[in-house]
């Protein structure tokens, strides 16, 4: 029995796989003790920050339109009842504001900034392909042209130019 403590916890290395019948089973190969973080803390961090994401978004109300990791969209002018200070750890920080805003889904959406210029942010959807989203072409199913896909070959790989398409998902 090897003791396992906050900072060392026990490895067992697959050496390879084998393929029988359409089951793979792993073979066990040598036992290691490597450096790790307690598993615990990062849990912990991140049921407290969701629990902080989700009473702010209720302290929010009917103003309250999305939320990601770390930010808070909403509607209106109304300052809310939370934690706003511009560097303060913990508390939330007024970025911009936007005149109108369209949310497709998960890290997928279009804000229009009171000067007029509109923040694109699309997971997956490369800076270069950014300039040719606008409101009236930022939907679901829509194809922006530029972004570069990296292709194997015998000898090497080569950056290949495709589309990125917008996902339901």
């Amino acid at each position: 029995m090897i003791p396992l403590d906050n900072s060392l916890k026990l490895l067992q290395m697959i050496d390879r796989a084998q393929l029988q019948k359409d089951l793979i089973r792993l073979i066990k190969g040598k036992e290691e003790r490597s450096e790790t973080n307690y598993l615990p803390i990062g849990a912990y961090i991140t049921a407290y920050s969701r629990e902080n994401i989700i009473n702010a978004a209720i302290s929010c109300g009917n103003t309250f339109v999305y939320c990601d990791t770390d930010s808070l969209h909403l509607v209106g002018d109304d300052i809310p009842d939370i934690d706003i200070h511009p560097s303060r750890i913990g508390a939330w920080k007024l970025e911009n504001t936007f005149n109108r805003a369209r949310f497709l889904h998960a890290k997928c959406y279009i804000e229009e900034m009171d000067t007029g210029k509109c923040k694109v942010t699309c997971a997956g959807l490369p800076e270069s392909c950014k300039g040719q989203v606008n409101f009236s072409n930022f939907k679901i199913g829509a194809e922006y042209t530029g972004k570069l896909q990296q292709r194997s070959v015998a000898g090497g790989c080569y950056l290949e130019e495709t589309t990125f398409k917008i996902g339901d998902k």
